[in-house]
């Protein structure tokens, strides 16, 4: 991706606003709309669920569209991106309450059953899913209104650069399989669910201190090096 990075930003400089807005959309139709209302268990384009360059190359193009034409001014409150993002993200969390307590049942008809077997795929299974690309533009959206003020800008320009690391260590397969895949375990037993959901943000919290603590490391360790 790194070294991707350079060509793409050389194309993206070089096309209008039109021709890039019409690759993106045509980018979430085929990635992500067609394959959701298709088949959402059959990967297609072998995005590997959102863990591959190639998704991570779709959301880079995206980024780059609302950070270059600064989409924010469509007319919608900050706070309403913010709402849709919390909102899909409690449904989300209910969903994988109900999957993992084998609740999440809506009939014995073909259709019921698509409809829980879709649910499940976009939710607790995959991160291309329409809800998760949804969820991204949404918060992206939310924090582009923000006007901060100079301290908590300096926190942003001192955790940001650690943010890619945080991913590319959730993405690593070791982390992924031994860690972050068996982290959420222990809720399967509880019922409460509003006691799960706050559990599952304390892990997830937990999850991104400890990872930011570590690439600051890595930072710290590379100018020491220079």
């Amino acid at each position: 991706m790194y070294l991707l990075i350079p060509v793409i930003n050389k194309g993206i400089s070089n096309v209008s606003q039109n021709e890039f807005r019409f690759i993106v959309i045509t980018i979430l139709c085929l990635f992500v709309f067609w394959r959701d209302f298709k088949n959402p268990k059959e990967d297609v384009f072998y995005l590997n669920n959102g863990n591959s360059m190639m998704w991570l190359l779709i959301y880079y193009l995206i980024g780059a569209y609302i950070g270059k034409y600064r989409i924010h001014y469509i007319g919608l409150k900050k706070y309403i991106f913010c709402s849709i993002y919390f909102l899909i993200y409690l449904f989300s969390i209910y969903i994988f309450f109900k999957v993992d307590n084998d609740q999440l049942y809506l009939g014995n008809s073909k259709v019921s059953k698509k409809i829980v077997s879709f649910l499940k795929q976009i939710i607790t299974t995959r991160l291309d899913s329409i809800l998760k690309v949804i969820q991204s533009i949404s918060i992206s959206l939310f924090f582009l209104q923000i006007n901060y003020n100079k301290y908590f800008a300096k926190i942003i320009c001192f955790c940001g650069p650690s943010v890619f690391g945080i991913y590319l260590a959730h993405i690593n397969s070791i982390v992924n399989q031994n860690i972050l895949k068996h982290i959420f375990d222990n809720e399967k037993k509880y019922i409460s669910l509003p006691l799960t959901m706050l559990l599952i943000s304390f892990k997830g919290l937990k999850v991104f201190i400890i990872s930011i603590i570590i690439d600051l490391g890595r930072y710290i360790l590379f100018n020491l090096l220079r």
